[in-house]
């Protein structure tokens, strides 16, 4: 037992209940530690100057070795470079061909053709390059799902997939589920539902997501570059050190002193030198919070 244990507990005194994130992050703490083999593991929360959260009932009362086991678990599924190559090779050819389509409609357009002239143009030079870019999408989701650490992250780089597209991965995570081990399918239903789908057709993600590609940051992808950045040392200094913002962009946006929006700031949020920080293992702790009770 080190100073950060007690017979009440193991505190985690770098988590403030009062912050959006850090609330998340204790819970997606007690989610992981759960699948790390300790399901009778309680959180509770104690006050102090600010909120504290407090794990009881735990097999390894030792602050680091606690870490140690927590970042095994986050960094999921090992990938080889073979995979990871070829995951980066169909997306440069899927987003080609989805440009290449964006290109073609947005030059028929400037045509400013009407009625069958315009169903014409469309037909012979829109629909081809639809159905490439389909199986250009097609290719890269198959590379996908043999490069990512966690299975729910072969939907995409963002929750956008269609409803088909939803359900196959529903259905694939439920088959491999059980009353135990269900992380994938109840983070599933925290991404959205088959139900609800936006004005194109794909799924509407829920509040969760507060990444919708601005920025060129993805909801899901982000997740997967997190856990790239896995190891012990930043997992203990994410629950039992003082946060000081040090790590660079890969920001979930669910810390409000994140919120990078120009009225709310006194420079130039895209200036080279104003960069967004946060703390990247408090961010991947929060998301695996998602398949919580």
């Amino acid at each position: 037992m080190n100073a950060s244990a007690s017979d009440h507990g193991l505190a985690l005194p770098a988590l403030n209940g009062a912050n959006p994130l850090g609330f998340l992050a204790a819970l997606g703490t007690l989610v992981v530690i759960r699948k790390s083999g300790n399901p009778d593991a309680r959180l509770s929360w104690r006050q102090q100057t600010n909120w504290v959260p407090v794990i009881d009932r735990l097999v390894v009362r030792d602050a680091q070795k606690l870490a140690e086991a927590i970042a095994s678990l986050l960094r999921g599924h090992e990938i080889t470079a073979q995979a990871d190559t070829d995951r980066e090779s169909s997306q440069r050819q899927f987003d080609r061909a989805r440009k290449a389509m964006k290109d073609k409609l947005a030059e028929i357009k400037k045509r400013k053709l009407k009625g069958t002239a315009r169903a014409a143009a469309f037909s012979a030079e829109v629909l081809p390059l639809e159905g490439a870019m389909k199986e250009r999408r097609s290719d890269w989701l198959i590379a996908l799902k043999k490069a990512v650490p966690s299975e729910e992250l072969a939907l995409g780089k963002h929750i956008d997939c269609t409803p088909a597209e939803f359900c196959d991965h529903a259905s694939a995570f439920i088959s491999g589920a059980s009353n135990a081990s269900r992380f994938s399918i109840d983070l599933l239903a925290a991404f959205g539902s088959d139900a609800v789908t936006d004005k194109y057709g794909r799924i509407g993600s829920t509040p969760f997501c507060f990444i919708t590609g601005s920025g060129h940051q993805y909801f899901l992808d982000t997740v997967r570059l997190l856990i790239e950045q896995v190891s012990a040392e930043r997992v203990h200094q994410a629950l039992f050190a003082p946060w000081e913002y040090r790590d660079e962009k890969l920001s979930m946006r669910w810390d409000p002193a994140e919120d990078r929006r120009y009225a709310l700031m006194d420079r130039d949020p895209t200036a080279s030198d104003n960069k967004s920080r946060t703390v990247w293992m408090a961010n991947l702790l929060a998301y695996s919070k998602a398949t919580a009770d």
